[in-house]
């Protein structure tokens, strides 16, 4: 059972790290002019904050990262978190934020390009999905309490998922090459940093008052 539960949790996270390397890179143009604000004017609930879109997407609170966190951690096999500093919990950590920050990076992207999914569409894809991969509604349920999603939390990875077929279907129109996809992936990482200001205890490289990204290191 927690072998079948851990990959259908790899199934619905719906490798979000792929889907964000794959958005429409380079499309599109910025809704608003929003300027990114300073890390010690965040509000102490808040961990990071994404200009350039709606301020309900873009502010991702201190409890949304510990969902994450807690999803994480569960999807790692671990029935508690760790604390902080114990062993696993920097990675943990990293990849439940950054999970989030993806998600606001991709529905974004989306907006800019007035891609949208509707209510009914992610109904319809969580019925595909629940007969394909469940017996019965039963199992669906313990699949989510061992999980420790709800199922908003299910909702938003199936939105993600359609929002990303459509963003890369738009984007690959008409173009192929291993040099457009990494020159897609560089625009759209850059772009998408520099929107993106996080609170000193959260900074990693993908925020703009973080390190640079390792490979945009010059290593002379």
């Amino acid at each position: 059972m927690k072998d079948r539960c851990a990959a259908r949790a790899r199934g619905l996270r719906f490798g979000i790290a792929a889907i964000a390397a794959l958005a429409a890179i380079g499309v599109g143009n910025a809704v608003g002019s929003t300027p990114v604000p300073s890390p010690d004017g965040l509000p102490g609930n808040v961990v990071a904050v994404v200009s350039a879109v709606p301020p309900s997407l873009g502010r991702i609170t201190e409890a949304e990262f510990r969902e994450a966190l807690v999803e994480q951690s569960a999807a790692a096999g671990r029935s508690v978190v760790p604390k902080p500093g114990g062993k696993g919990y920097e990675r943990l950590e990293k990849v439940a934020f950054e999970e989030r920050l993806d998600a606001v990076w991709i529905k974004g992207q989306a907006m800019e390009m007035g891609i949208a999914v509707t209510p009914r569409q992610v109904l319809r894809e969580l019925a595909r999905i629940k007969q394909r991969s469940f017996e019965n509604e039963a199992e669906y349920h313990r699949f989510l309490r061992a999980s420790r999603y709800t199922q908003r939390d299910v909702d938003e990875r199936i939105e993600l998922q359609l929002l990303s077929t459509r963003i890369q279907a738009r984007i690959f129109r008409g173009k192929s090459g291993i040099r457009q996809l990494e020159e897609f992936v560089a625009a759209y990482s850059e772009r998408w940093r520099a929107r993106t200001v996080c609170a000193p205890d959260y900074v990693t490289d993908r925020c703009s008052n973080g390190p640079p990204p390792v490979d945009s290191v010059d290593p002379d």
